[in-house]
């Protein structure tokens, strides 16, 4: 890739108003000076005339995106257009090095079924939380996973950090409004990070050290299931006599880990130990098979994260056929996951992180985000790592406050025809009850004319 330095102007429009056409978004001497930005061309130049990849001058992303969305808003988003990114997150990515990055073999299994397990445990996680019907995990929804993004950037980028990924995940969550429930968040840093050998979880004893060792180890494949499980029983002894029905008939496994689960809640360990051996023991019923996180669904108040570690150690399973799981949706996802990356190609995302944390400051409008469904938008966590988020944009909230203040309206009519009826079935009441006037009581006293 060629590289060249200009500033704003140059590169925006060398014509173009210095009169901002919107409220200012930034205020910044940054702005004024327009100093000049590392820029990165392809070898075959487009129609759009703008590089494809952009280190802002002093690593100022915000006054960038800034500087474009109040002087030059007919090219924002500009992250649309342009990979811009700071020297660090350039420096991980290998931008000034190459233009091809790193993707995961078509052939490299391991990888590919342990995280769409993990990515279907994370999804089928937040469904049952909702109780709703298993049938709501679709491609779409494992697809805004973490568990997905982390699989995606590791596989075109190994030395991006997991922990810098995720924290950035939960903020695009939280510009969007959408939940990032801390236990399953924690969970599927952790289980990445075991399984990427990137040491950063905490563990209070040398006894919990080694078991997350030991999980580490069997998710990447260097371990099988009998050596884990022996990790395990040094950790949980009371399981040992309970073991040997889930090697036995299909009938009986069922009952035999219904007694694993009330072993492992009677000792009351650490909670995030006890879920990943529950999880462990379910997937020993039929392993593989994703078919049996309903008898984990009653223990999720207690453990939140304990079908994000069923559907990993699924995933982990030689016997999981992620090719067909889900009438195909594994093999979807991976194929998202594997995609190829070029810096030399345009991002396809709607906007990225930084920008979009920088339009936040005043109300969004779909014009402005120019999103590619009406209610979501395709938001860059890191270069070629794109995720679907909700987009609510200012005309959604006040159509939202005009549908609140319609319904309450609805409902005080009804209140109040409610109280109306009330008022005249109780009329009604007491004049059946009342009883009869003084003229009729002396009338039948009477007995009729006296003679």
């Amino acid at each position: 890739m060629l590289n060249t330095k200009q500033t704003s102007s140059e590169l925006f429009s060398r014509a173009a108003s210095k009169q901002p056409r919107i409220q200012d978004l930034f205020s910044s001497s940054r702005v004024a000076k327009r100093e000049a930005h590392l820029c990165f061309w392809p070898e075959n130049r487009d129609a759009i005339a703008l590089p494809t990849a952009l280190i802002p001058y002093g690593d100022d992303l915000e006054a960038l995106f800034a500087d474009v969305a109040t002087y030059h808003p007919q090219q924002s988003p500009i992250s649309s257009c342009v990979h811009v990114l700071d020297s660090e997150t350039a420096s991980i990515t290998g931008l000034e090095k190459r233009s091809l990055a790193r993707h995961l073999a078509a052939d490299d299994d391991l990888s590919v079924r342990t995280f769409v397990g993990l990515s279907i445990g994370e999804a089928l996680s937040s469904s049952l939380a909702l109780r709703a019907t298993p049938e709501l995990v679709s491609y779409a929804a494992c697809r805004r996973t973490l568990s997905f993004a982390v699989a995606r950037t590791k596989s075109i980028f190994p030395s991006y950090p997991i922990e810098r990924l995720a924290q950035r995940w939960v903020r695009a969550r939280e510009l969007t409004r959408m939940e990032s429930p801390i236990d399953v968040t924690t969970t599927v840093r952790t289980i990445a990070q075991l399984f990427f050998d990137e040491p950063s979880y905490e563990s209070n004893s040398i006894e919990e050290g080694e078991l997350y060792a030991a999980v580490g180890l069997y998710l990447s494949g260097k371990i099988g299931g009998d050596a884990f499980t022996d990790e395990m029983l040094t950790f949980y002894p009371e399981l040992a006599s309970h073991l040997s029905s889930l090697d036995g008939p299909f009938e009986g496994r069922i009952y035999a880990f219904e007694r694993i689960a009330a072993a492992i809640a009677a000792r009351k360990g650490n909670r995030d130990f006890d879920a990943m051996c529950i999880a462990f023991f379910c997937n020993q019923i039929l392993p593989g098979s994703l078919s049996h996180f309903g008898l984990l669904a009653p223990l999720l108040a207690k453990h939140p994260s304990i079908v994000v570690w069923y559907g990993v150690f699924n995933g982990a399973s030689p016997e999981f056929d992620w090719r067909s799981i889900y009438s195909g949706l594994g093999l979807k996802l991976a194929r998202d996951v594997i995609q190829p990356f070029s810096f030399e190609a345009r991002p396809v995302c709607d906007i990225s992180l930084e920008e979009l944390e920088v339009l936040s400051r005043l109300p969004l409008r779909s014009d402005l985000v120019k999103s590619t469904q009406q209610k979501a938008c395709l938001v860059s966590l890191a270069p070629g790592v794109d995720l679907y988020m909700r987009l609510t944009t200012a005309d959604d909230a006040v159509q939202a406050d005009e549908l609140e203040s319609r319904k309450a309206m609805e409902d005080q009519e009804r209140r109040s025809r409610v109280m109306a009826l009330m008022r005249n079935a109780l009329s009604l009441l007491d004049q059946i009850d009342a009883p009869p006037s003084s003229s009729k009581k002396s009338g039948r006293k009477s007995g009729g004319p006296r003679y």
